[in-house]
């Protein structure tokens, strides 16, 4: 055959029209957008069959029930993260190599989208079974090549288990980041190639310039954002604390489980309280959703007047930066201050507190950027991206929303200052 006429086939072979996709792979296609957007409820199911041009009785054809087909979504998540890995390390023999290559194959714009795993209560019992077994074994194959590829000198010494889910968390929390609503903030229509060029950028060669610098981050006291404690004659505080322990509690199971995935029964019997008394010191669901949102306000408030005092301090910008990113990953394993992720169930709340949470994230994100531009005109952060790295920053920590982490304070602070490392130091040898 000569070079022509094997390139006219190998032309003809590229030009080819992608398979045209079943109804059913279309199905999840679409579920995965919406869980990405919105979390799952019943009403869901007409918007997606509308979406399909279908009828929702004949989504029922492809799937059981919306438990079922959360559990097919979350399946081929797990699947493509494998098949993915798996893919990565056939065609790459370094570890560094193998773990970009895994990363941008994941989050490409040309691959099928991965959903953030954010609702795992709606699943049956031996489905969250099936998901956690499949994701766990990503997990370790993953914690493996780090492993192997530390051995062989091609990186740094890390807490492997932890930089293995942290890297996951990057990953599927980059389907979500990447259709949240940026209102506020002057950004372009973002792109999924250019924030897959940006993460393997920087899980190689980290965002800060001098990779061996040291650095002091202040440890910021969370304890302020505790349950208050009053005295028993106090009837106004005693009503506040429960309200406290309330919220507390609903932001821990919605963490874990999803809102939907969590009922007000659930709420009551972690606190050894009634469906009444929810009622009378919040409301109804909700109200308790709202509410929760509302302590990340003040959490906010709280943060940035550390920020504040961290400054007027003198405290290096890069500390002090740092500082506020690990304070992060601590509240999220301190089951005493955990808050409500932002993306939890966001696009069901009333629309005046949907622009309340915009403008926090906004602010957040100018606030963040003026640091981060400061610090590049000081030399301290290397050319990349500053858009796609102050969203990719809060991913690295969602993980631990999923789970508890059972560890001693100091441990916590450990795992706090390894996942963000993830993305300062990335994974070369220092």
């Amino acid at each position: 055959m000569t070079n022509t006429v094997a390139g006219a086939k190998a032309r003809a072979s590229a030009a080819a029209p992608a398979p045209k996709k079943s109804r059913r792979d279309r199905l999840i296609d679409e579920a995965a957008r919406h869980l990405n957007m919105h979390s799952v409820t019943d009403s869901s199911l007409r918007d997606i069959a509308a979406e399909l041009g279908i009828s929702r009785a004949a989504l029922y054809y492809y799937i059981e029930d919306r438990e079922d087909l959360v559990f097919q979504v979350y399946r081929r998540t797990c699947e493509l993260l494998a098949r993915h890995l798996g893919e990565a390390v056939a065609a790459r023999s370094d570890a560094l190599d193998v773990v970009q290559t895994f990363v941008a194959r994941a989050v490409s714009p040309d691959e099928p989208e991965l959903v953030a795993l954010n609702e795992m209560g709606v699943l049956r019992d031996t489905d969250r079974e099936t998901i956690l077994a499949l994701y766990e074994g990503v997990v370790s194959r993953l914690t493996g090549i780090l492993e192997a590829g530390a051995a062989t000198g091609d990186i740094r010494a890390c807490d492997f288990p932890v930089v293995a889910r942290t890297i996951l968390s990057l990953i599927l929390g980059a389907a979500v980041m990447i259709r949240w609503p940026m209102d506020g903030v002057d950004l372009p229509q973002l792109d999924r190639k250019l924030f897959a060029d940006t993460l393997t950028d920087i899980l190689a060669n980290g965002w800060v310039v001098d990779r061996r610098a040291k650095i002091n981050p202040p440890v910021i006291d969370l304890s302020p954002l505790q349950p208050r404690t009053v005295a028993a004659f106090d009837r106004k505080g005693l009503a506040a604390a429960k309200r406290d322990q309330i919220l507390l509690t609903a932001s821990r199971l919605f963490n874990r489980k999803g809102v939907d995935g969590t009922s007000l029964d659930e709420i009551a019997a972690e606190l050894s309280a009634t469906k009444r008394t929810l009622y009378q010191y919040v409301g109804d669901k909700q109200a308790i959703v709202s509410a929760c949102y509302g302590r990340v306000v003040d959490q906010s408030g709280y943060m940035q007047a550390q920020l504040d005092i961290q400054r007027r301090s003198g405290a290096p910008v890069l500390d002090c930066f740092v500082s506020q990113q690990r304070a992060g990953a601590l509240m999220s394993m301190s089951e005493d201050v955990e808050f409500l992720r932002l993306t939890t169930s966001y696009t069901n709340l009333p629309e005046a507190e949907k622009a309340k949470i915009k403008a926090i994230g906004a602010e957040w994100f100018r606030l963040f950027k003026r640091l981060l531009e400061g610090l590049y005109q000081e030399g301290v952060v290397r050319d990349v991206n500053q858009n796609y790295l102050l969203m990719q920053m809060p991913l690295a920590p969602n993980w631990l929303a999923r789970s508890t982490v059972d560890a001693d304070p100091h441990r916590k602070i450990e795992i706090a200052a390894e996942i963000h490392d993830v993305l300062r130091l990335g994974l070369k040898p220092l």
